[in-house]
């Protein structure tokens, strides 16, 4: 399993530019560099993946954001709906921000509108990706314990 999960974290490489915006739940506009003081853990979504295949991961990145800073990226036209979506299946330890549709437009893991999780420094370089798979839980709880 470890083997899996490190093909996965190091085939992908995503520079995240320094002035992306994301919107918070209360529709304001922010640096995403600004929120990022210290290593954090990302889950990127967006509204045309399977909700079901968001879901399943919710449960491990509440266990995540136990040990280290979780941070909810998602893409949706309606940022509100993004925020009424998880807002039963997320704890308040987690923060969840909306990032515009093109924002990383151009990365190859960008391209295949699935959900994947990725850690991310002050200086947003990324690190650990991993793609969560519904039908493998065991991936995604070994990913969770072996993280930090």
């Amino acid at each position: 399993m470890k083997n899996i999960v490190l093909l996965h974290g190091k085939c992908i490489d995503l520079q995240i530019p320094n002035n992306v915006m994301v919107t918070d739940i209360k529709g304001d506009r922010l640096l995403l560099k600004k929120l990022i003081e210290k290593p954090a853990t990302i889950y990127r979504i967006n509204e045309t993946n399977c909700f079901t295949c968001v879901e399943k991961f919710l449960p491990e990145l509440e266990k995540m954001a136990q040990k280290s800073d979780v941070i909810i990226l998602g893409t949706y036209s309606d940022p509100r709906n993004l925020f009424l979506a998880l807002k039963n299946y997320v704890s308040k330890k987690i923060k969840i921000y909306n990032i515009e549709k093109n924002s990383l437009a151009g990365t190859k893991i960008e391209g295949v509108d699935i959900p994947y999780i990725f850690d991310i420094d002050p200086e947003l370089k990324s690190s650990n990706f991993f793609i969560p798979q519904k039908e493998i839980p065991e991936l995604s709880s070994y990913y969770q314990m072996n993280h930090y």
